[in-house]
């Protein structure tokens, strides 16, 4: 199935509606429709065609969004980069995306350069603030080729690199389709507003970050974009500029109530949508003791963000932790032979619905698809063909689920709750634990800023629980004082054997727990 592209029909419908607000100016929807026409005519005569995957190594900016567009408008698929990457790690993006052009900022334009010199089929080119290019090396080709003023929502879209908190990062092919279904989901879940302001302090790389993009271009609001976060800046904005909807991690919505005092969230905020890590009860408590009104949600890159989330209505109740499936959404739990769980049971989360990916892009086949195990061919061919083999031992063969790797449980109603990835579980003496319990437990105690559990090797027990703490003050914490407090609220299998006081916890730069990298944390305290 063909549309119109979405920017032009947008522009077309609204076009004098605030689409973008950045560095200061605001851009209606005409006038980035206008930028984006140019730059894509500019990409064009710079050789871009139909199918070409285009890496853009660039921060939050008004250039990101027009070539995200831009991009688009070419036919060509969208791989971000990471602004805070360093050039040994775009150079694998880049291959397993099969890359024909990247495109990098003033800052990270030298690096750019010199990954494409042992990548001679990519070609490099320095992004301006206005979104145009200047291209390295060969003159352009100077010609013109029809834009792609309508969409095939099966074509690739973007292609995104997963968290990679298990390992080394997969690409996600993510279609219009796709995109276009989660937006769809979401609007039935919350609502969709010309009137929305979204205020988008995720960076692009990320699905939660460019999915606002397209939600916000559906329904016809606009997106307020910000470099990167920062706690007190979106504090003041939230205050003064209207904003009704905003997406953050836990780590994010922290930071964000550590500054704010005591001055309750304002009444234009309809929702603060929580994603990319379980987050603590006393988090989700505080927010709301101060009006925040948090979604917390459960999602993936590979299901173009957000596939379960928090009831809207229940947005200000302080103990809301069950998560409803999103419109067109299906999510089932599983035993380790991949059969359905009756409510109640824990096991692996299944999930399946037009907004999960095509597959995984691969360096050697072009793609992997996840519901088709014989188009598996090389890279990620492995893990993959695994995922697809599960759902067929199922008697699900090519129904399109995807196993998760996540662990939880849904109720008699279809609330689904997410305890932890399979492979965080440690078993201890025969009993299974999960570290997001034991870590729920102890970020309850005022002394603890941070906190993350996982396994170590044990003789006795096979793996012991070991919890790292970053401390609330710069005095470290009696073992004993958080054995006590653990002990009316965990069972003694449950809680930790060892405690290690360090001055911050690993994390991916969206935020979420490295958990794998613990034991190599060196002691300290602040």
């Amino acid at each position: 199935m063909t549309l119109r592209h979405w920017l032009l029909e947008r522009a077309e419908r609204t076009p004098e509606s605030a689409a973008l607000v950045c560095s200061g100016r605001q851009w209606s929807y005409r006038e980035l429709a206008d930028v984006a026409l140019r730059r894509a005519r500019e990409l064009r005569r710079a050789g871009v065609r139909d199918g070409d995957c285009v890496a853009v190594w660039l921060p939050n900016s008004f250039a990101a969004v027009v070539l995200f567009y831009t991009v688009s408008l070419c036919g060509a698929r969208f791989l971000p980069l990471h602004p805070r990457a360093v050039a040994a790690e775009v150079v694998s993006p880049l291959r397993t995306a099969s890359a024909a052009f990247l495109i990098a900022d003033s800052e990270r334009v030298a690096p750019a350069a010199e990954v494409v010199r042992d990548l001679t089929h990519v070609r490099c080119g320095l992004a301006q603030p206005d979104g145009s290019v200047e291209w390295h090396g060969e003159a352009c080709s100077g010609v013109d080729v029809p834009l792609c003023e309508r969409i095939n929502l099966s074509s690739t879209l973007a292609i995104l690199l997963t968290s990679g908190t298990t390992g080394e990062a997969k690409a996600a092919r993510l279609s219009y389709a796709n995109f276009l279904w989660s937006a769809v989901a979401s609007a039935f879940h919350m609502g969709a507003l010309p009137s929305d302001r979204w205020l988008l302090c995720l960076s692009l790389c990320h699905v939660g970050g460019l999915s606002i993009l397209v939600r916000s271009l559906l329904a016809g609001g606009a997106v307020i974009l910000h470099e990167r976060f920062n706690a007190e800046a979106v504090n003041e904005i939230i205050d003064r500029d209207g904003v009704t909807l905003l997406s953050c991690v836990p780590t994010m919505l922290h930071r964000l109530l550590a500054v704010r005092g005591e001055r309750a969230a304002p009444t234009s905020l309809r929702a603060v949508l929580l994603g990319g890590a379980p987050a603590p009860p006393t988090l989700l408590a505080a927010a709301r003791d101060l009006r925040f009104p948090v979604l917390s949600s459960y999602g993936l890159t590979e299901t173009t963000s957000q596939i379960a989330t928090a009831p809207f209505e229940r947005r200000y109740d302080r103990h809301a932790a069950a998560l409803a499936p999103l419109f067109g959404a299906e999510v089932r739990v599983v035993d380790a032979q991949g059969r359905k769980l009756p409510r109640g049971g824990e096991g692996e989360i299944w999930v399946r619905g037009p907004m999960l990916m095509q597959g995984y892009a691969c360096a050697e086949s072009g793609a992997i698809d996840t519901a088709r195990a014989e188009t598996v061919e090389a890279g990620d061919a492995t893990e993959t063909d695994a995922t697809v083999m599960a759902g067929e031992a199922a008697g699900l063969g090519d129904d399109g689920w995807f196993a998760t790797g996540d662990w939880g449980t849904l109720d008699a109603a279809g609330f689904l709750r997410v305890c932890d990835r399979r492979e965080d579980r440690i078993l201890s003496g025969g009993e299974n634990v999960s570290p997001v319990e034991v870590e729920a437990v102890l970020a309850e105690h005022p002394g603890v800023r941070d906190v993350a559990v996982a396994g170590l090797p044990d003789i006795e027990w096979g793996r012991r629980v070991a919890a790292w703490i970053v401390c609330a003050g710069s005095t470290p914490l009696a073992v004993e004082e958080l054995d006590r407090h653990c002990r009316s609220r965990l069972a003694a299998f449950k809680r930790p054997r060892e405690y290690r006081f360090v001055l911050e916890l690993p994390r991916t730069r969206s935020g979420k727990l490295r958990r794998n990298t613990l034991p190599e944390l060196e002691p300290g305290v602040s």
